[in-house]
């Protein structure tokens, strides 16, 4: 039994523990050094916005190579249960670290914008709201910054395949989505991974499915969870999450701004450090809210789909289909599943399908 075994056999648990180790850094490092500071065990220099935008240069990229060998095991394990690592790991070593060096600019992005605030109340308070706007209006126009067609490389889909998925997707109501070319195939990087999703909204909306769910799945199958995803994920339902989300995040960072104002501090950096340890906090919140949001509306989506006709075996044949093909988790404990699982684990599935 070899390394590579365990690590791919116990991934699920792996990735959810290296998520909980990552969660708990990045709640407990501004806090700590928020009550250093306080206490004036440390101190950092405020004097100018130069020393100001180093100092957090610095703290981001602290906290990266904290948490950085945990994100590297969580996605090299990842790489290993799908396969794909053997034969192109200097592309996903780049892959990670693009990934990363993005997320630490956003990083650096939102903590400039916090030390504006704090450092010029006056106006500072009201360009991060502005900003923070004009973000969501690119993300809402653009969907996620790019269309579905640069996203991933088309795939090629026969014309046999094709017809059958039509034929199965017109008695499901689905025939305005053929004809107006939103189903979009693209190539699966492993070629094992089996899953596809909506994309945008409006006229640009695109529903991706992966090239290995056309391989693996029959045109019935296919068609059935696509349906399924329609019923789940509409075009208003997905203004709502986008509205739910940015606004989630605007009353964030109001309510941090202004504790963080309204609380008379007297360092610079005591404040910065608040906002972040708030912001920190209330964003860990959303591990309970939001995950929580969309397991129920899965188990509602698995509920309509059963109520609008379809034979309960094969639909539950299907869901255990696609256990075996993703190597998901059957069982999880239910801690785990409040916290970090955004789609109900096939056991809670079903259940409710039993009990229907």
């Amino acid at each position: 039994m070899n390394l590579s075994y365990l690590m791919c056999n116990f991934y699920p648990k792996i990735r959810v523990w290296c998520g909980i180790t990552s969660i708990g850094f990045n709640l407990f490092i501004p806090w700590a050094i928020f009550f250093l500071i306080a206490f004036r065990v440390i101190s950092f220099p405020a004097d100018s916005l130069g020393t100001i935008f180093l100092t957090i240069l610095s703290y981001f990229c602290f906290v990266s190579l904290i948490n950085g060998p945990v994100d590297f095991l969580s996605g090299f394990v990842l790489e290993k249960k799908a396969g794909r690592y053997s034969y192109s790991s200097k592309k996903w070593m780049f892959q990670w670290l693009a990934g990363s060096s993005v997320f630490i600019i956003l990083q650096i992005t939102g903590g400039s914008l916090l030390a504006l605030v704090v450092y010029k109340a006056s106006y500072g308070f009201s360009i991060a709201i502005l900003l923070l706007i004009v973000a969501a209006v690119v993300v809402q126009r653009w969907h996620f910054f790019l269309i579905p067609s640069a996203l991933k490389k088309p795939y090629p889909l026969s014309h046999e395949y094709l017809s059958q998925l039509a034929q199965e997707l017109f008695p499901l109501g689905l025939k305005k989505m053929m004809e107006e070319e939103r189903l979009y195939f693209y190539e699966s990087e492993d070629g094992v991974s089996v899953n596809g999703g909506s994309i945008g909204w409006g006229t640009q909306r695109r529903y991706m499915i992966s090239s290995a769910s056309v391989v693996l799945l029959t045109p019935r199958e296919l068609a059935l969870l696509i349906w399924r995803d329609e019923t789940m994920i509409s075009s208003q339902e997905m203004r709502k999450h986008f509205f739910y989300s940015v606004t989630y995040c605007l009353l964030g960072l109001v309510a941090a701004c202004y504790l963080t104002l309204r609380i008379e501090l007297p360092l610079f950096w005591s404040r910065w450090f608040l906002s972040i340890s708030l912001l920190s906090s209330w964003f860990f919140l959303a591990l309970f809210i939001l995950p929580s949001y969309s397991r129920k509306k899965h188990l509602v989506a698995d509920s309509l789909v059963i109520n609008h006709g379809v034979d309960k075996k094969e639909y539950t044949d299907l869901l255990k289909k696609l256990q075996i093909l993703n190597s998901s988790e059957h069982q999880t404990s239910p801690l785990i599943e409040t916290v970090f699982h955004p789609i109900p684990t096939l056991g809670s599935r079903l259940q409710q399908l039993d009990r229907l």
